[in-house]
């Protein structure tokens, strides 16, 4: 027989490997469980990720939410954007043509010349309010389908006198004809909108619109020493300058920087429509003096800016008709 000793010396280890095998049973169960807790949370993620998707998805192709093309400015070449502004603008009657690709007219009784582009730039520094399309609007408010010699030819045509461009060291503003210039465009309900282009140039760190004229500088030629071709300077880009620029076709009568560091107009944003936006440039000639060619215009506020477009220069925006033979 076992002693006492014996008898309970073997139930402890007894009792002992119990324990251990429960200990060894219930990590088992424990790590099934959480297998299965942590799967469970897995489908339960991908089902969320998955009906997100699809909601967003849905909300995409919803005639109710824009589309991401509607919502963000898409890219478009020179033909695409002369395209959208042909759908848009309908050729001004009272106007003759100047050139068969080049949208470009004049009206010599009202001593108009009428010009058609896009806002290239609505959030940049300028050194330029116009360019011709594919040179500078990078630095541009507006692009123009046509060449800077082509805009000198109309303003000829129409009466205005060249000066000269802008001179350096010592320093002498452009002059010539003073040009009024206007911007006319179709908002979203198709209804005609104007403003004078100062109002879409401010000064740089302010709220203050640009207030001085611009005058028909002229810009230069000079003849290609390979081709022996004569070469108009401004058609690389200064067509309507905020910076001062010796190749100008049209530039402002103060003192302004062409270098990057010192540029001091920029885009007033908050006035101007979105990129890719057709719109019609007016240049109406001015018998007065450029305002800002005398001292004193630096405190004041010239009269073009507090005044409505006028009626004979909303005129000149004519939509293109609809056409309903194709619905």
């Amino acid at each position: 027989m076992l002693k006492t000793e014996d008898r309970l010396s073997k139930a402890t280890l007894y009792n002992c490997l119990v324990v251990k095998c429960l200990v060894v049973v219930g990590s088992i169960v424990f790590c099934s469980v959480s297998h299965r807790v942590e799967a469970q949370s897995v489908n339960q993620q991908q089902s969320s990720v998955a009906a997100t998707l699809a909601d967003e998805q849905a909300k995409a192709t919803s005639p109710e939410v824009p589309k991401p093309e509607e919502q963000q400015e898409v890219w478009l070449n020179a033909t695409q954007l002369k395209e959208r502004v042909t759908k848009a603008f309908a050729p001004p009657k009272e106007a003759k043509s100047l050139h068969p690709s080049n949208r470009v007219w004049i009206n010599r009784e009202e001593q108009i010349v009428i010009v058609d582009g896009v806002i290239a730039q609505r959030e940049a520094q300028l050194e330029m309010f116009a360019c011709p399309s594919g040179t500078k609007e990078h630095e541009s408010i507006i692009s123009v389908f046509s060449k800077s010699q082509l805009v000198h030819a109309a303003l000829l045509a129409i009466g205005a006198k060249p000066g000269s461009p802008a001179a350096f060291e010592p320093f002498r503003p452009a002059s010539g004809t003073t040009v009024r210039v206007y911007v006319l465009w179709l908002d979203a309900k198709g209804e005609k909108q104007g403003t004078i282009a100062q109002k879409w140039v401010r000064k740089t760190g302010t709220k203050d619109c640009l207030k001085w004229d611009w005058v028909f500088a002229g810009s230069k030629e000079y003849v290609d020493e390979i081709t022996k071709e004569r070469q108009y300077m401004a058609d690389s880009g200064e067509l309507i300058c905020v910076a001062n620029f010796g190749t100008s076709t049209m530039d402002l009568v103060v003192k302004s920087e062409q270098a990057n560091a010192s540029l001091v107009f920029d885009a007033f944003t908050e006035r101007i429509p979105r990129r890719n936006t057709p719109v019609r440039l007016v240049l109406s000639l001015s018998d007065e003096p450029p305002f800002g060619a005398e001292a004193d215009h630096e405190k004041e506020t010239p009269s073009f800016l507090k005044a409505d477009v006028p009626k004979d220069i909303l005129k000149w925006l004519e939509p293109m008709p609809i056409d309903n033979s194709t619905r």
